[in-house]
Parts: C-alpha cells; structure tokens; sequence
C-alpha cells in the first residue's frame, strides 16, 4: 500500500516538472517575445492610436511664429465640448484647442464639421498651399458627374485664392465635377480649374470665386453656360436635356457666407444635390420650396 502511494507521488512530481518547464519555455519563446504589449500611442484598450505619432510630430514643428490669434478662447472651448462628446476624435480636437493661436477661424470651423474635414484641418498650419492634385484623375465608372470633395486630400492643400481649396474652393470644385462628367475627361479636377481661374482673374480677393467662373470660364473646359431664371419647371427641363445646374448659394442649409453647389437631377422628392464641402448633404433631395429661397444665382452647364 505505501509503495503504490509513493509511485503515485512520483508521477505527481514528474508530472509537474514537465509542467513548470514547459511554462518556462514558452515564457521566453520567440511567440512570446513579440506578444505586444500596453506602451505609449496605445489606447486603453491596447489598440494603437492612430494619430498618437501624427501628433507628436505635429506638435515638434509649432513654432512662435505661426501664431495667427483669430480665434476668440469661445473655439478653444467649443472644441473641448466636441471632444468631450466624441472620445474617439478627442485627441485631435483637444490638439487643436491647445494649440488655437495657430489655427485660423475657417480652419476651426471646418475642424468640428466632421471628422473626415477634422483630419484635413488639423495639417493646416503645417501645410504651405501647394500645388498638389493636378494629376488627380476623376472617376467616371459611375456614369453621370463624380463627386469631389473640396478638402480631398488630394488637392485640399492646393493654394486657391487667400488660402487652399479645402476652404475656398467651392467654385472651382463645382466647375470641375461639371466638366469632368459633362465631357467625360478625366484629367479634368478641382486643383486644376483653380488655377486656371487664378490665372485668369476669376477670383475676387475678399469676395471668392466670381460668378464669370461659370459664365466665362467654363467654355475653356468645354461647357456652354446658360443663365437660368428661377422657376423649377425651367430648371427641371434644362435638366432632362442633359445638363446641369449650378447655383450660388446665400446663408442657409449649405453655408453661414455664400456657396457654390451643383444640382444633376430630380425626382419626386426633390433636387439631388452635389455639394463640394458636405457628402451628408449631397445625400438629402431638396424640394424646390425648400432649396429656392436660398438661391442667389444658377446656370445652366451643358457640354458644347
């Protein structure tokens, strides 16, 4: 009997060696080695953040004099709200918050519409206008016009007017979504309509983009601009004739100043709508009783 018990505590014993080296052996294996681990630009979770090392850089490369001051310390607490009730944009919205002599007021602005024009925001100050974009190509798998975002990063930086596209850009985007599909040239993008209407006189400094953009200078991309009168049967028969509108905008659903934005057709709930500074409200159909109201100006684009 206790010869059987004293087999039994060697097994037992054996048994647990084998055990505890194994522990040791995986506790140093190259698996275990390379097990990530809770450091610096993780997130609580153990997630990397994504914009930790964008940041750090970022914040490196501020210097004294890039300080603007135009923003009053009600931004910096409207953004601290923000980031407040959007955890996963906090750090980039509280980088700005911080860092608020820097940052003008437009680029605030467009910082708390979205996180996608957060993103572009916050390289503002860092980013000289360039003349980045000009071999973008449109996408014109779809059929009809592409859709092009104003602050694309593409050419959201190109220098247009007193600043860069992402925020003064509205014209020249226009006219480009409008060519690129009404001609089906590819090689026609914002970057390059801007600076042809730089070139050419057709932005008024203080003022933006002027009116003889569409009226004038649309016939160089090969468009025939038409002035339409206000009156949603006129409109929708322009429309079922192949082409589109173009309309200047007065402060209301699209914008607190003035604005240029793109209607390409229409149903029974209204005008579809391509607006360059928001793909939420180039979503919606716009009733004419809604959309009339705010509308300053509009022609006709059609291809030549």
């Amino acid at each position: 009997m206790h010869a059987r018990k004293s087999k039994t505590h060697g097994w037992i014993i054996a048994v647990l060696f084998i055990l505890a080296a194994l522990v040791i052996v995986l506790s140093v294996s190259p698996l275990a080695a390379k097990r990530p681990s809770a450091a610096a630009g993780s997130s609580s979770s153990g997630a990397p953040d994504p914009y930790a090392e964008l940041l750090s850089r970022l914040e490196g490369q501020i210097t004294p004099d890039m300080a603007l001051n135009e923003c009053a310390p009600e931004y910096a607490a409207a953004l601290r709200e923000l980031a407040a009730e959007k955890p996963e944009q906090a750090d980039r919205l509280n980088f700005i918050a911080r860092h608020i002599d820097i940052y003008s007021e437009a680029a605030v602005k467009t910082a708390m519409q979205s996180e996608e024009k957060l993103n572009f925001a916050l390289e503002i100050p860092f980013r000289a206008p360039d003349s980045s974009g000009l071999d973008a190509l449109a996408d014109l798998s779809g059929g009809g016009l592409p859709y092009f975002r104003q602050y694309d990063a593409r050419w959201g930086y190109h220098a247009y007017g007193s600043g860069v596209l992402g925020i003064t850009g509205c014209g020249p985007t226009c006219l480009a979504m409008a060519a690129a599909g009404l001609t089906r040239s590819e090689e026609i993008n914002p970057a390059a309509v801007a600076d042809f209407a730089s070139e050419h006189g057709y932005y008024a400094p203080g003022a933006g983009t002027a009116w003889t953009l569409f009226t004038e200078g649309a016939a160089e991309f090969g468009l025939a601009c038409e002035e339409l009168p206000l009156d949603e049967n006129i409109m929708k028969s322009r429309l079922d004739s192949g082409a589109v509108l173009v309309l200047s905008m007065l402060p209301g659903d699209f914008t607190e100043t003035g604005h240029f934005i793109i209607i390409d057709k229409y149903d029974s709930a209204g005008f579809g709508v391509l607006d360059p500074n928001s793909p939420e409200l180039s979503a919606e159909a716009w009733p004419y009783e809604r959309i009339s109201g705010q509308i300053a100006n509009l022609w006709s684009l059609s291809a030549r």
